[in-house]
């Protein structure tokens, strides 16, 4: 029974102390010269419901305490202002959906 519970604990992503691996928290994914890599349909509807999810007051912008909260579970926090200097933003300069979305392709 605790190697099968082990098993499925490993399956997604755990390591022996509970935390998960870094390598499932930041695969190497690897695109040759002229490949790209894009989300797929069901990949960009998971991005926009926990965009949802954290965007508690609805008003389309997430703030960095929003994706500390987001992350908090991570060893380190993977996104940095620097990434976000980069992406899509609202009127009010928060980080919008398709910012958000952009963060992952």
């Amino acid at each position: 029974m605790r190697d099968s519970i082990w098993r499925v604990l490993k399956t997604f992503g755990y390591g022996v102390n509970l935390n998960f691996d870094n390598d499932y928290l930041a695969p190497c994914v690897r695109a040759k010269p002229g490949e790209y890599i894009e989300l797929n349909r069901s990949g960009i509807e998971f991005f926009q419901q926990i965009f949802k999810q954290y965007d508690r007051d609805g008003d389309g912008g997430l703030t960095m305490r929003d994706l500390e909260e987001m992350f908090i579970d991570f060893p380190e926090m993977p996104i940095t202002d620097v990434d976000l200097h980069y992406c899509e933003k609202n009127q009010d300069g928060l980080l919008n959906q398709n910012g958000f979305l952009s963060l992952f392709v």
